[in-house]
């Protein structure tokens, strides 16, 4: 079985290829100051630079410390970047690991019994399939080394190689900051992947924290044919039969308890019903949604309600209270950011956990939904519904709320700027919400498939 293992070609051109060519002219130039004044006062600093540009240069040419491609098969584990460097697994008498949590990199010294060594800085984070990556090291360490203090007291890690990649089962994916650009559209790649995904048979989901109405226009655009999971998976529903498939609101009690404080300390929200979206002011959030809804098409438009005069908290159920910090003046001493941890450190001192899902779902944004919901809980919902493969499954997200999904799925994926938890849990990072990301993570992990 061989697995291949690449490193985001965006990143590995901004955070190796740029650097080397930086490197090339400050050797150039070194070169040029010592041959130009050997006499200065100054050539000691240029020997110093032209040694440094040098041996990293050597690294990164010669060396090959720097992987743009690792390939591992039964009998080879192969490093290419500019050129290839390639060792017998049977003949390592040395494969050591180590890994380095801050800048998430690891660290692979390697020495066959003919001499050959090699040493690789792998920065993990932007590898595609990175856990199965490091099991993959560890598997060759525990191999080289079965003695190894590190595999002391750890049961079977690096016992096994990772199991091949199922196939893709279906697709789920969050909207904001992840599908949608920074101008609120799905790129061209990407709708044409979903349209070659429905061609397939591969189901696609949108599992997104917006209320329905607000998801209608782009869904009809892209043509997607299954239901929305809106509202963090607290309301399923079908845009085509008007049928909801799954709801579950706050209770009462709590509801009415958020509600009395969001309107006593004057915060900017909106509630989200099985119907309709309840705005607490006309300008925030209300203006952003307002100029969003004029782009929609008509029939997609949504009618905006207002908490004081179209809303009765003891008549009607609410599904998601979003509040956000992003239109509001910053408290005095405060970022937005940490406005938003200050109410979520509240809320949960407020209510216990049993009573509510309380999740962040942008800097400066907070998500508050009955106990029990959060997007990994509607995939499995969704299984339920769908009868999909849950170890098969894609799912690609970028903040806090998209977590429980991440952890559901078979397959994370994360887009290069989201926040860090994420990128923690997935198994690669795609590109960013501006370059397609759902077209590089499936042009990677599945070719073929787009």
């Amino acid at each position: 079985m061989q697995r291949i293992y690449e490193y985001n070609k965006y990143a590995y051109r901004n955070k190796v290829t740029m650097i080397n060519y930086i490197v090339m002219g400050l050797f150039a130039y070194s070169v040029f100051k010592i041959a130009s004044a050997p006499q200065s006062t100054w050539t000691v600093i240029w020997i110093l630079a032209l040694v440094v540009s040098l041996y990293t240069l050597y690294n990164s040419f010669v060396r090959k410390s720097n992987p743009r491609l690792i390939t591992i098969s039964d009998d080879t584990i192969c490093f290419a970047s500019y050129g290839e460097i390639s060792f017998e697994t049977e003949k390592l008498s040395m494969f050591r690991v180590k890994v380095t949590t801050p800048n998430y990199q690891i660290l692979v010294r390697i020495e066959d019994t003919n001499s050959r060594k090699g040493t690789f800085w792998v920065t993990y984070s932007f590898f595609n399939d990175k856990l199965d990556l490091i099991s993959e090291f560890d598997f060759l360490e525990r191999k080289v080394h079965p003695d190894s203090l590190r595999f002391r007291g750890r049961g079977k890690m690096g016992a096994s190689r990772p199991k091949k990649r199922p196939a893709l089962s279906c697709v789920l994916c969050d909207l904001d900051g992840t599908l949608l650009d920074n101008r609120g559209k799905i790129s061209a790649a990407d709708l044409l992947s979903i349209k070659k995904c429905k061609e397939k048979g591969i189901p696609f989901f949108l599992v997104t924290g917006r209320h329905h109405v607000f998801a209608k226009d782009i869904c009809q655009k892209a043509g997607f044919e299954y239901p929305v999971c809106s509202s963090n998976g607290g309301h399923i529903y079908n845009y085509e039969t008007g049928e909801t498939l799954y709801l579950k609101t706050i209770e009462d009690g709590p509801s009415q308890k958020i509600y009395a404080y969001l309107n006593e300390h004057k915060l900017d929200f909106a509630a989200y019903t099985k119907e309709k979206v309840v705005f607490a002011r006309k300008d925030g959030i209300f203006k952003y949604w307002k100029k969003q809804n004029e782009n929609y098409k008509k029939e997609n438009r949504f009618t905006p309600f207002f908490v004081d005069t179209d809303f009765d908290i003891k008549k009607e159920a609410v599904v998601k209270y979003f509040i956000s910090f992003d239109y509001a003046k910053p408290q005095k001493g405060k970022t937005r950011r940490e406005a938003v941890i200050d109410l979520e450190k509240v809320m949960n001192e407020l209510f216990l956990p049993d009573e509510l899902c309380i999740s962040r779902s942008g800097p400066a944004t907070l998500d508050i939904n009955a106990a029990g919901v959060d997007k990994g809980a509607a995939f499995f919902i969704l299984s339920r519904l769908y009868d999909f493969e849950t170890e098969g499954a894609l799912a690609m997200g970028d903040s806090c709320n998209d977590i429980g999904l991440l952890k559901a799925a078979g397959v994370a994926i994360a887009p290069a700027k989201a926040e860090s938890g994420v990128k923690a849990i997935a198994a690669y990072i795609s590109t960013t919400n501006n370059d397609s990301p759902l077209t590089h993570a499936l042009t990677t992990l599945y070719p073929g498939i787009v």
